[in-house]
């Protein structure tokens, strides 16, 4: 199997670090993986073979 193509979803600061942008950009995305920069200058980052969404305020995990 071909390696996936990495594609930038989300930037938070370029939207405003709103969380409905991001469900509107990342939602029903599978195999994420996630970038963060903490206040103190760190980096964490995240995989997930599940895709984001957003369904009553809750996120579920529907492994497609």
């Amino acid at each position: 199997e071909k390696p996936k193509k990495l594609e930038l979803l989300f930037t938070a600061s370029e939207h405003r670090y709103s969380s409905a942008a991001f469900h509107k950009h990342c939602d029903n995305v599978y195999d994420t993986l996630t970038l963060v920069r903490t206040g103190g200058g760190k980096t964490i980052a995240g995989y997930s073979h599940y895709k984001w969404n957003q369904e009553d305020n809750k996120h579920v995990h529907d492994k497609g």
